[in-house]
């Protein structure tokens, strides 16, 4: 009678690849696996995901064996299954040009990490959390050290288009008192005026959101770099 030795790793997750392993056979023999979920298998080494379950489950995985004789051996084991991993690392996120962003799973804590950019895994990248430089498309895959490996969601890093400061006014002004026209002025920027050398008398509203006409007192007559930084 035909014999063979099945090798079932216990417990999976779902939604994982798992590998099945009938040893001891022969190529010309029939094989008939049944995942006890209701799918079937034909092939010697077949590799099957669970669906989704919602609390630890069992199943009773069986493999029928039939030589060219017609003989046949069966056998059996249990399988325990675990509902499948769910790293998430958040919502898209926005950074200014040379600056960085800390991408974090929200929650869980696993065995394994490694963090890709844009389809490409990322070198050394292999912590539990990482800080994006450049934008792009990013994600984690994670391991739980027993075989389940899942992938976060995708989010996207974007840049946040560079604020801009404009002066207005004409190079040569009467001493003692000044006015500059800021001509950009955009919401929920911080503008903050300053003076080549310093001494000028900068704008009460100065590191605030600077009034499109500041005003300006200098101790002497002289020249004078104004500068508007946002």
């Amino acid at each position: 009678n035909p014999s063979v030795t099945i090798k079932i790793p216990s417990p999976v997750c779902a939604l994982t690849n798992v590998p099945f392993t009938a040893s001891g056979g022969n190529a010309n023999w029939q094989y008939n696996w049944n995942f006890g979920d209701g799918f079937i298998s034909n092939l010697q080494n077949p590799a099957h995901a669970y669906a989704e379950v919602l609390v630890p489950t069992s199943y009773t995985v069986s493999l029928t064996v039939t030589d060219e004789f017609g003989c046949t051996f069966s056998t059996s084991k249990p399988i325990s299954l675990l509902p499948s991993l769910k790293p998430n690392i958040g919502t898209d996120k926005f950074i200014c040009a040379g600056d960085s962003v800390k991408l974090f799973l929200t929650s869980g804590s696993f065995s394994s990490y490694q963090w890709y950019k844009d389809g490409v895994l990322i070198p050394a990248a292999t912590g539990s959390f990482y800080y994006a430089l450049i934008a792009g498309e990013y994600w984690v895959e994670v391991s739980n050290g027993i075989g389940c490996v899942a992938n976060s969601n995708h989010i996207k890093v974007k840049y946040n288009p560079s604020p801009v400061a404009k002066i207005m006014k004409v190079k040569v002004q009467c001493y003692k008192t000044f006015s500059l026209q800021n001509t950009v002025n955009q919401p929920g920027c911080n503008y903050t005026w300053s003076s080549i050398p310093s001494g000028i008398t900068m704008p009460v509203n100065n590191g605030t959101n600077a009034a499109s006409f500041a005003s300006f007192t200098v101790p002497a007559a002289g020249n004078y770099q104004i500068v508007l930084s946002v």
